[in-house]
Formats: structure tokens, C-alpha cells, sequence
């Protein structure tokens, strides 16, 4: 007994895909590939990103850690620009006069100080790294203040 199909595009004897159906079908696969191969690229790139800040911060909290050192030596710090290097980031500090003054009380901590000289101004330092080996250019820049060398102004 034969059982034949109502409506069939095949020809008797015949059985598997059409050329369009495969076609059809590798189309479908193949925008599927396309947006997993575009989520890994972001993936990629975000992880680079990631990994550069944080080499960035690394290299900020280095600088940083010998400027608070050359700060306690001398006391404070004084106006002023420097730059160097350190493994493979660039660094530039620059440090600045301010008005702040913080106001020593007479037990050594801060707020209102019987004597109205007593205390220190804060001069603000901008601390500025970059990776010239990377394209294209990102600097982190780190700003905070610091007592400064001079108690007068």
C-alpha cells in the first residue's frame, strides 16, 4: 500500500531540502553567528577598558604613594610642575596655591584654633597618568589636596 501526500512538491522517488530551504537556513545561521561574534567583540573591548583603568589606577595610587612620601620629607608640598615615568605609563603632576586653610585648635585637631594664624593652607595637586602604547589616548587624572610647605600666604 502507497501513501501519497496531497499538496507535495516532491517528486515521487525523491526526499530531502530544496536548494532555497538551505539557503534559507544558512542565512538564519549565519545572522545568528553575527550578533554572538558582535557580543564577544563588546565583551572583549569592555574587558580591555576594565583592565586599563585599573592599571591606571595602579599606576596612580604608585605616583601618588611618592608624592605623599616627598611631602612628608619636606613637609608639605610646594607649587609647582613634574613629570616622569613609571613601567610603561606617563605621568605629569601639577600642584597649585589655594585659599583653603584648615585651622589647627589647640589639641591638634582640626576646627576653630584659639590663635587665628594657627594651621595650614591646602595646595591642590592634579596627578595625571597616560598609556602612550595605547590607542586611541585615555589619561586619568587624580585631584586632591595636600598641605602645603608654607604657612603664610
Amino acid at each position: 500500500m502507497t501513501i501519497s501526500r496531497i499538496g507535495s512538491r516532491q517528486l515521487p522517488g525523491r526526499q530531502g531540502f530544496t536548494l532555497i530551504e538551505i539557503l534559507i537556513a544558512v542565512s538564519i545561521l549565519s545572522f545568528g553567528l553575527m550578533g554572538i561574534l558582535r557580543a564577544y567583540s563588546a565583551s572583549v573591548t569592555a574587558m580591555e577598558n576594565a583592565q586599563y583603568s585599573i592599571d591606571a589606577a595602579y599606576s596612580l595610587k604608585a605616583v601618588m604613594g611618592g608624592i605623599e612620601e616627598k611631602a612628608i620629607v619636606q613637609k608639605g608640598t610646594s607649587p609647582g610642575a613634574s613629570s616622569g615615568s613609571f613601567d610603561k605609563w606617563l605621568w605629569n603632576e601639577e600642584v597649585r596655591q589655594t585659599d583653603l586653610q584648615v585651622k589647627v585648635s589647640d589639641d591638634g585637631t582640626a576646627g576653630e584654633a584659639a590663635d587665628e594664624s594657627a594651621g595650614y593652607y591646602l595646595n591642590l595637586v592634579d596627578l595625571t597618568v597616560a598609556n602612550p602604547l595605547r590607542t586611541p589616548a585615555k589619561n586619568i587624572n587624580l585631584v586632591t589636596y595636600m598641605e602645603s610647605e608654607s604657612v603664610e600666604r
